[in-house]
């Protein structure tokens, strides 16, 4: 019984010495309490505002690396290249990888990209005369034959044979509305475009 009223005894001391430092300090606690609700929302935000910077520094560090990457015409970085999309799509067979690239590659000359220069940085395109405008029949009927792959043409496209041009942003660039409506038509249930 002695022993319960110690107990008793020595949490109340101590409940009173909590409630004794409350009372001689409630204008420090109050500060404290106060700075610590004014200064939390300012550091998640700056905290927020690093996290972003460094995300945008990845990404804008990929896109350097990946148009590093795609401005040199060396064949092994292409077959490297072309092995890392084919091993994406092991479902596919050998024979209906290399079609969509030879497409791919079709579509890239098509909407006017010099494959063979395009790794050079001095090169300028007034001296491809292929680029000077873009087949757009030629681009329509590659389309036209792969409603279901757009993804994979896309991949070629965007990895091997252009300097990371969006295949995309580069239809609706150089594709007029009319022609944009064919390929929709022919892509109805993917809606891809």
């Amino acid at each position: 019984m002695a022993t319960n009223q110690r107990a008793k005894q020595s949490v109340l001391s101590s409940n009173s010495k909590f409630l004794a430092f409350l009372k001689n300090n409630v204008f420090i606690l109050c500060f404290v309490i106060t700075i610590l609700i004014f200064l939390v929302p300012i550091l998640k935000r700056y905290l927020d505002n690093q996290k972003l910077k460094t995300q945008e520094n990845n990404l804008s560090n990929e896109a350097i690396l990946s148009a590093s990457e795609n401005a040199t015409n060396n064949p092994t970085l292409i077959k490297q290249k072309t092995k890392k999309i084919d091993t994406k799509y092991p479902k596919l067979s050998a024979q209906v990888l290399q079609t969509l690239k030879t497409d791919a590659l079709k579509i890239a000359v098509a909407l006017g990209t010099d494959v063979e220069n395009n790794h050079r940085n001095e090169y300028v395109d007034l001296y491809n005369v292929a680029g000077w405008w873009e087949d757009e029949e030629a681009v329509i009927k590659v389309l036209k034959r792969h409603p279901g792959t757009f993804a994979l043409l896309e991949d070629y496209y965007y990895n091997v044979f252009t300097r990371s041009r969006n295949l995309k942003t580069d239809l609706y660039k150089f594709m007029s509305p009319a022609d944009l409506t064919e390929i929709r038509k022919n892509s109805l249930p993917y809606k891809w475009i």
